[in-house]
């Protein structure tokens, strides 16, 4: 009678796990979670009994054979796309013991009969292929699934700092401005109203009888639309002498650099070291859209992601520390923009 209970619901248990693995296999490691779930418990019932019938035998090696190809086709898929060394390390481990699952999931199917040791050793595979699993998705979120990625996840919005707006021109021009996503638009200075419209006098904005050095404004935006590939290293100590170095090589002027100064050496954790991405015009454009009438000779939007080294390696694992820096033109009439993001 115990051979019998155990036996019918490990087949039981293995049907439903191997129905779940399969229509969760999108899911990244959840599939094969749930999969070596079943063939662990199935497992158990084959140490309790020692055997188990044909039946049993095969549905237990047919939920460990299929989640162990799963795990086996996901982990190599995520180690072909160039994970970080903690991600690639936790995929070997998942690798590994899927094919020790594989071969003697297909050993049961095939003998349909196992004694204790054999089925001691599967449950430790299986067991070894959850937790394996479960580090993997602690880890690593770039390829989903697992309930804990969010602690990795890389934001899908978040605040974009300050970008102020400065414009030059030899001749008092009027000017207006909009964004194509305004929908974005969390504060800004003067107030937008379906744009800005103002007289720009002696390069000073003048606008419902007040006048602002830059129009600023804050917003959401996505940290995905940026490119990671070079970064500045941004110390703890005398930040505020390396922020004015950089963006001097960057041609902004005394007023701007002082003005990013400013707002960025308070704005960032001073315990902490940052790695500072110049986002260029093309990749602002696309983030927050601008419409400036007329249209000035000269553009120049540089928004600064500023990251952890953790989150740059998600980010992009290749980063490197040299880049190259392309400076403001100032040609007559001209619009610079300088903002920037956090991504922890």
């Amino acid at each position: 009678m115990k051979k019998f209970i155990v036996t019918t619901l490990s087949v039981a248990i293995a049907v439903v796990m191997c129905f779940h693995s399969a229509t969760q296999v999108y899911k990244a490691d959840e599939g094969v979670m749930s999969g070596n779930s079943g063939s662990v418990i199935t497992t158990g019932g084959v140490i309790a009994v020692g055997k188990v019938a044909k039946v049993g035998g095969a549905l237990g090696g047919a939920a460990g054979v299929g989640s162990d190809i799963y795990s086996l086709s996901h982990g190599l898929t995520a180690q072909s796309s160039g994970g970080k060394v903690v991600q690639a390390s936790l995929y070997g481990i998942d690798l590994t013991f899927a094919m020790c699952g594989l071969a003697i999931g297909i050993a049961m199917i095939a003998a349909a009969s196992i004694t204790i040791v054999p089925g001691a050793m599967i449950a430790t595979f299986t067991i070894g292929g959850v937790i394996a699993s479960i580090l993997t998705g602690f880890f690593n979120s770039e390829y989903g699934g697992s309930v804990l990625d969010s602690w990795f996840k890389v934001p899908e919005d978040t605040n974009a700092y300050k970008p102020n707006i400065y414009f030059y021109n030899d001749e008092d021009i009027d000017i207006s401005v909009s964004f194509g996503k305004d929908n974005l638009l969390k504060k800004t200075i003067p107030d937008y109203r379906n744009g800005w419209s103002f007289s720009l006098i002696d390069n000073v904005i003048n606008m419902d009888g007040q006048q602002y050095s830059y129009l600023f404004y804050e917003s959401l935006t996505n940290p995905k639309l940026f490119n990671y590939d070079s970064a500045f290293v941004i110390s703890r100590e005398n930040r505020a002498d390396t922020f004015r170095e950089i963006l001097t090589a960057y041609n902004f002027n005394e007023q701007e650099i002082e003005d990013f100064v400013e707002f960025w050496t308070v704005k960032l954790d001073p315990n902490k070291v940052y790695l500072m991405f110049a986002e260029g015009t093309e990749l602002v454009d696309v983030a927050m859209p601008i419409n400036v009438d007329p249209v000035p000779n000269s553009i120049t939007r540089i928004w600064f992601a500023f990251t952890s080294t953790q989150a740059a390696e998600v980010l992009n694992p290749d980063f490197n520390l040299n880049p190259v820096i392309e400076p403001v033109v100032r040609d007559g009439y001209t619009m610079v923009e300088w903002g920037g993001f956090i991504v922890e």
